[in-house]
């Protein structure tokens, strides 16, 4: 299963998937959480579940959301690697399916760019923002460089 991935096969799209987490996503968020392990994150747009399975390594538990009808692949190639702390939903395109104030962490890599309307756009924005604990981030990877998009910090 290399889901939406040109890898030659699933370890090694498990393998970018490490990777990406750990530079786009973990970095950003290094030294603003005080402990990981006891933070819930949720991935927008999990799809076949790479860097949702990297961040599982790092957070007690992550919810992953994608409008696709596949998590059964999904959970079972999560099962196969050991990943017990990982639970997936389907959404609906706008919504995140869980909890008001209920998650530490929202990350999304590569996803919103593909969003075709705004008005989706602007709802996973809120969500995002519905669903974070006070003192949470979002971290939001549009694939594309942007000084602003980094703040004061240089990575």
């Amino acid at each position: 299963m290399t889901w939406f991935d040109e890898a030659r096969d699933a370890d090694a799209a498990y393998i970018r998937g490490a990777w990406d987490f750990s530079y786009h996503m973990a970095l950003p968020l290094n030294g603003l959480l005080k402990s990981p392990e006891d933070c819930t994150a949720l991935e927008i747009g999990h799809g076949g579940g790479r860097i949702l399975a990297a961040a599982s390594r790092h957070f007690r538990a992550v919810i992953g959301v994608d409008i696709h009808e596949r998590n059964d692949l999904v959970a079972a190639e999560h099962a196969a690697r050991g990943i017990t702390n990982s639970v997936l939903y389907r959404g609906t395109g706008s919504n995140l399916p869980v909890g008001d104030a209920s998650v530490d962490v929202v990350y999304s890599f590569i996803v919103l760019q593909h969003v075709e309307k705004f008005a989706i756009f602007r709802d996973y924005v809120c969500e995002a923002a519905r669903v974070l604990k006070p003192g949470g981030f979002a971290v939001l990877y549009f694939a594309r460089w942007q000084w602003l998009s980094h703040l004061s910090r240089s990575y």
